[in-house]
């Protein structure tokens, strides 16, 4: 029933914590350290982002929640941990740091338990399959009610008629699709080397 009288003004949350991000950037610019600090200043009183660390160079970060996954059983055990509550309340979100890693641990393990060198090897698409099943453990983390975050490699490359320059990812479709499903912001963070303080520049 329409009732002017009543109309009351949309209430939009400013909680920007639960919204999904990524993150780009090349090797050492600061993808982490960036995303730690956003994250954690826009997080609840009391929450931090958990960071799924899949290379070691976090170690010099400060600051970072993070727990190192060496595989893809690390991987399921932080989901199946996140699985109760009181883990869960914890954290403002989770991060995979990077997807680059992700992307190449969820292959290894599919090769592996399929005995073949690489995922291409599996016939008939099966590969792409398998490895969107793999991905899919975002979902779950997802349907926990926590918001899943990201970090990725860029690579630039520069036209050499036009001389214009362009990032991409080396990632497969089907894990960008899994990363940008529901991302509010994706982010691309450069080294300004030019600054007196480049990691602390905008």
């Amino acid at each position: 029933m329409i009732d002017l009288l009543n109309l009351q003004e949309n209430k939009v949350s400013v909680d920007f914590s639960g919204y999904p991000v990524v993150f780009l950037g090349s090797t050492g610019d600061g993808k982490t350290d960036s995303i730690n600090r956003y994250l954690r200043s826009v997080a609840p009183e009391g929450k931090v982002p958990l960071f799924i660390e899949l290379e070691d160079r976090y170690k010099a970060i400060p600051n970072l929640m993070a727990v190192r996954c060496y595989s893809m059983s690390d991987v399921l055990t932080v989901v199946n941990q996140l699985r109760n509550p009181e883990a869960r309340k914890r954290f403002s979100g989770v991060v995979i740091d990077t997807m680059d890693k992700f992307e190449d641990m969820a292959n290894r393990y599919i090769a592996s338990s399929k005995e073949v060198e690489i995922t291409e090897d599996i016939g008939y698409g099966k590969g792409n399959r398998y490895l969107n099943a793999q991905i899919g453990i975002i979902s779950e983390i997802r349907n926990m009610g926590l918001p899943v975050h990201f970090t990725a490699q860029i690579y630039e490359n520069t036209d050499f008629k036009t001389q214009q320059v362009t990032y991409k990812t080396k990632l497969k479709e089907i894990t960008k699709a899994q990363m940008f499903h529901d991302a509010f912001l994706v982010g691309v963070v450069k080294l300004d080397n030019r600054a007196k303080n480049p990691i602390e520049s905008d």
